[in-house]
């Protein structure tokens, strides 16, 4: 036998099925229950890949200057991530490690200073901020 469910039915049944939900966790904890992905680490990616194509096309005949349809295109793509990627706050660890990827992919690195490294010249200090930002978000 197959019982009907009827509309008087259910919405007799709906304070049944809401009411553990209720009772075991509050509505503001369960709306942070579905996190949002960092899309941080998806951007560096990108970013990378992009920065790889652009460095192949100044490679093709022309394309020293960095001047050719495919340098210009590519440019423009690493321009867009570079700005999603310093404008977002890091929402995981992943996210973090991901804009210290970044910082390492785009920035020139110098010539070994006093202590025998390389050292990552002209990062900009408010990206340098919103990573600390970010941690902070995470740590709490």
């Amino acid at each position: 036998m197959t019982a009907h469910l009827s509309r008087r039915s259910l919405l007799r049944a709906a304070p049944a099925l809401v009411m553990p939900v209720t009772l075991t966790a509050p509505l503001p904890a369960l709306a942070g229950a579905v996190a949002t992905p960092d899309p941080l680490p998806g951007y560096v990616r990108d970013f990378k890949a992009a920065l790889e194509q652009w460095l192949a096309a100044s490679d093709e005949p022309g394309g020293g200057n960095f001047d050719t349809l495919a340098c210009l295109h590519w440019n423009a793509e690493m321009n867009h991530l570079r700005e999603l990627i310093q404008d977002t706050v890091a929402t995981s660890p992943e996210g973090l490690a991901a804009q210290i990827e970044f910082i390492k992919a785009d920035y020139d690195a110098g010539p070994p200073c006093a202590y025998d490294y390389p050292t990552v010249d002209d990062v900009p200090v408010p990206f340098l901020d919103l990573i600390l930002e970010g941690l902070r978000g995470i740590a709490q």
